[in-house]
This record gives C-alpha cells, structure tokens and sequence, in this order.
C-alpha cells in the first residue's frame, strides 16, 4: 500500500497507513516510517530544508512581501510574485495579480499606475500604447474610442481634438473628412 501525504506505515509490509502525529507532514506520499513525518512550513512561509535541495521544515519565517509560496514545505526563500503579479503584505501563500490599468515587474509590492494614453488588462506585466483614433486617461483598462465628430492622428493621445466645421468623422478615425456640399459636419 502507498501511502497518502501526511501518513506513513509503521511496519514493513503493512497495509494500513498511519497519520502522520502532531500536525506533522510528510514531504511526498509513500512514507514507510514516522521519520519521514516532520513539520513542514505551511504555505505563505519558509524554512530551514529538511536535507539537502530539501522541504522546508520548522522553524518557519513568513515570506517577505513582493514573494508567496503556494506549496507547504517551501525552503530557504519565498519565490518572487511573477510580473504581473503583486504581494502588499508578508505571509502569503500567492500574489495577487494587477488590477486592470496598472502593472509590475517581478517581486512587486505594488502595482504601477498605466499613464495616459496606455492601458492594461488585469495581470499585466507593462502598459500598452492606444492606437491613433483612441485615448486613455490614467489606469485604463481599455482605450476609447475617439467621438463622432472628433479624432486624433497619434498614438499614446490622452483626448481626441475637435473637427473644424465644414468636417466630420466616425467613430475612432484618425483625420477628419471634409463634408460633402449640403451636409453639416462634425
């Protein structure tokens, strides 16, 4: 019988596994006897590896902030939030991912704000440009469409510029259109 996580078997050729005692675990399933229980680090934590390139084992320490370890048992160091991703506080057990409008790179404590005529979807490692014809303003999740009767011509626009008369646009275009003669524009 193999056994599950957290239990061993505590005679050779047994067919019961017995749980692990006190709160303590095991590194990997299949333990064949109670020394292969120990007290891993639970998740949002790290500690001392068990053996070498081992689990991390008690004493334990929180991660630092800008890291998370989802997996008891995390040795030496929390990884780092991927970019993207962020953690505020020490402890946790996952990153939080940027919320739409802002990004980070690797290891953030916090997400940074997209500028105006950028934007980004949630989990967003950099900002992207709005094309001509958009805008943004600050922490955009999307860019705009430009407005009837208004364009821009440039990308990375934080507004769209008015159309003169005697000229109109559709939506999101990049030059106005002279109107044809009995038409009014913009």
């Amino acid at each position: 019988t193999v056994c599950p996580l957290d239990f061993y078997q505590n005679a050779t050729g047994a067919t019961v596994c017995v749980l692990c005692p006190n709160d303590e675990k095991t590194s990997s399933t299949g333990a064949a006897d109670i020394e292969e229980c120990t007290n891993l680090c639970p998740p949002g934590s790290f500690g001392v590896p068990l053996n070498t390139g081992g689990l991390g084992v008690e004493p334990c320490s929180p991660c630092a902030v800008g890291t998370a370890a989802p997996e008891r048992g995390q040795a030496n160091e929390c990884p780092a939030c991927p970019a993207g991703n962020f953690s505020a506080v020490t402890g946790n057990s996952l990153c939080d991912p940027c919320p739409a409008g802002t990004f980070s790179l690797d290891g953030a404590t916090v997400c940074s704000d997209c500028t105006a005529g950028t934007f980004s979807l949630s989990g967003s490692s950099a900002c992207d440009e709005c094309a001509a014809g958009t805008y943004s303003l600050d922490r955009a999740g999307s860019c705009t469409l430009c407005e009837r009767g208004k364009y821009n011509d440039l990308p990375v626009q934080s507004s769209c510029d008015q159309c003169v008369d005697g000229t109109f646009t559709m939506l999101g275009e990049t030059v106005c259109r002279d109107c044809v003669p009995g038409e009014e524009g913009q």
